[in-house]
């Protein structure tokens, strides 16, 4: 098995070939897309038919897979380490997945644990003909063209972050029965406090982190003051020039590292077409520093 990594733009990202997810992939094999993923902070997989045990087996590699809270609904049956994203419907036209229907939605995954997933695994099996891409960004070029003044103001700032709230807003922009946490599940999510500015474990590289929707404050701003700079952080991470869309494709898989990328959804446009997406997230061993 020869791995390559064709580079789809200068500051991340990379279409991988020579890798057959369906297959265990060998130590060596998996050192490489490990590293490819350190260095590219996006990895595509392109024409994988994999089955659901074989999309947990890749994402166990990378870390321990988190089984999230909340809508039990839109786990798969038998396997509720995946999460079943788009509009997909059972036989009977009940919902099947979790439809967010925000639209433009900037985060990188975790924020709101106290160890966030070392990277995310996303599987298409439908897609629409139009729509549904996913955007990504760079948290590492988004720090490194800041001005001067921004890094000094930003480097020392901690956010506050609320898994409860994030789990309230996007639950009630879909069509999720369930909105609220048990008191159970509350106890479980207690709010964290996470740097504004990530140092990458392995690279050292410094990186904006950052997830307005799961965002409480910023410690020691106010409401208001913590709301006005979320906005200038997302606004900066997802300037054009900053962004790659993805048009999915039935057995695409797409990896990403959590400690120095963000991402979003688009806008829901295609009610009269499938969009059907497994994701597998994980929990790391670090505390982001």
């Amino acid at each position: 098995m020869t791995i390559a990594f064709e580079a789809i733009r200068e500051d991340f990202g990379a279409v991988v070939t020579g890798a057959d997810l369906r297959q265990e992939l060998a130590p060596e094999c998996f050192r490489q897309i490990y590293d490819g993923l350190i260095r590219h902070g996006l990895l595509i997989f392109r024409d994988q038919g994999l089955e659901p045990n074989q999309e947990i087996a890749f994402a166990r590699r990378f870390n321990r897979i988190r089984i999230y809270i909340g809508n039990d609904k839109t786990k798969m049956k038998g396997h509720p380490e995946i999460n079943l994203l788009g509009n997909a419907t059972d036989e009977n036209g009940e919902p099947i997945a979790f439809q967010n229907k925000v639209g433009i939605e900037w985060h990188t995954d975790g924020t709101g644990f106290s160890h966030p997933p070392v990277s995310t695994v996303l599987y298409c099996v439908a897609a629409p003909s139009k729509g549904g891409e996913t955007l990504f960004a760079s948290g590492k070029r988004a720090w490194d063209e800041l001005p001067e003044d921004r890094k000094q103001q930003f480097a020392p700032l901690k956010v506050r972050y609320s898994y409860e709230g994030l789990f309230k807003k996007l639950t009630s922009a879909s069509d999720a029965s369930k909105t609220d946490l048990t008191e159970d599940e509350r106890v479980r999510t207690p709010d964290v406090v996470h740097p504004l500015v990530r140092t990458h474990s392995v690279t050292g590289h410094k990186a904006l982190w950052f997830t307005e929707a799961e965002m409480a404050c910023v410690e020691g701003l106010t409401s208001d003051e913590s709301q006005a700079l979320g906005k200038e952080i997302v606004g900066h991470i997802s300037k054009p020039d900053y962004v790659y869309a993805h048009a999915w494709k039935p057995g695409d898989l797409l990896i990403w590292d959590n400690r120095q990328m963000h991402h979003s959804t688009t806008p829901y446009t295609y009610e009269s077409e499938v969009r059907l997406m497994h994701r597998i997230s994980g929990e790391g061993d670090e505390t982001p520093y």
